[in-house]
């Protein structure tokens, strides 16, 4: 662990792994799969390939890429420090993930990436408390839940409903959401 980088957020974690990954992000998808851990399908570009995953409960959003020369990493963000590491942990454990120090590159772009999650975190904390009943964690969830849902192809309106699901989002916040 003391080669991640972590950031926080008042309860908001932000994990950064940098590494090497000898398999492709699809054998990775394959090896880590089970009960609680979903993955989207891999999204191959040029030079770069991005895999999107969806840990719960409790919430955890991960992301890994990895480079045509195998360099990679894994960001995860969660309200659960213990359970992101966990998680992060076995990802690393099953699929020969070499971690090695970050960079100050890596850390740029995660630092760089954090103004757009403390929007959405304060967002979600004003939505909660104008509305009151639900609560902050079921909301962040449905967020990024939501988000997850797109990588795997579904429409905004699809994944909505599916994530509202999922966290148990009461009917007077299902019909805010569809406004």
């Amino acid at each position: 662990m003391e080669n991640y980088f972590e950031i926080r957020h008042e309860k908001l974690y932000v994990f950064g792994v940098l590494g090497k990954l000898e398999r492709t992000l699809q054998q990775l998808s394959s090896l880590c799969k089970n009960g609680k851990l979903e993955f989207a399908p891999v999204k191959e570009g040029s030079g770069r390939d991005f895999l999107a995953g969806f840990y719960y409960p409790p919430a955890i959003d991960i992301t890994l890429d990895r480079l045509r020369n195998k360099e990679s990493s894994i960001v995860a963000y969660s309200l659960s420090k213990d359970e992101a590491l966990r998680v992060i942990d076995e990802i690393i454990g099953k699929s020969g993930f070499k971690v090695i120090k970050p960079d100050p590159s890596f850390v740029r772009q995660i630092t760089s990436e954090l103004t757009i999650e403390i929007r959405t975190y304060a967002l979600i904390e004003a939505m909660v408390a104008s509305v009151g009943s639900v609560d902050f964690e079921q909301m962040w969830g449905l967020s990024r839940y939501t988000h997850f849902l797109q990588y795997k192809n579904y429409s905004e309106e699809q994944a909505t409903e599916l994530a509202a699901d999922k966290f148990n989002i009461p009917p007077k916040i299902r019909r805010l959401l569809k406004k």
